[in-house]
């Protein structure tokens, strides 16, 4: 299943995981915590209050999908020459606040090995809700140490 041995097989296996467990956890998560959706900001608060250990729990178990989540995130690459490839993704988050749209970008993304041990990655990407921006773009520079 998980063969070390194959980069291709294992990262697909991987992904494939990721997208199970991700929403998996989000799901549990969803059912331990308690409700807090009410107009009642007191009562709200006096609902996680009452139980804050499985607030905690589902807390936790929200982040911990939502991490595993964004290593799968859905995309495609191409790899032009040994020294230039090229990525688009459709990127999806949730959001931070309750009540607000969730993010879900599409990032076109070009890697240039300028060097053995330096790479840059110019990025732009596209907001396709309410709860991502319009439009964004910028760069990364990646160095890797030691011998590689």
């Amino acid at each position: 299943m998980l063969r070390f041995s194959d980069a291709r097989n294992f990262g697909r296996t991987l992904t494939g995981l990721a997208l199970i467990a991700g929403p998996l956890l989000m799901l549990v998560a969803s059912i331990v915590t308690p409700s807090t959706d009410n107009d009642n900001k007191l009562k709200e608060l006096n609902s996680v209050a009452a139980h804050k250990s499985a607030y905690l729990w589902g807390s936790v178990l929200f982040l911990l999908g939502t991490l595993i989540l964004l290593a799968a995130s859905v995309g495609i690459g191409r790899q032009f020459t040994s020294d230039i490839a090229g990525t688009l993704l459709l990127d999806w988050r949730r959001a931070i606040v309750a009540g607000r749209d969730d993010a879900l970008e599409l990032v076109g993304i070009v890697q240039w090995r300028l060097a053995r041990t330096l790479t840059v990655s110019p990025y732009l990407f596209v907001g396709l809700t309410d709860g991502s921006p319009d439009v964004g773009l910028g760069i990364e520079v990646s160095w890797k140490f030691g011998r590689y």
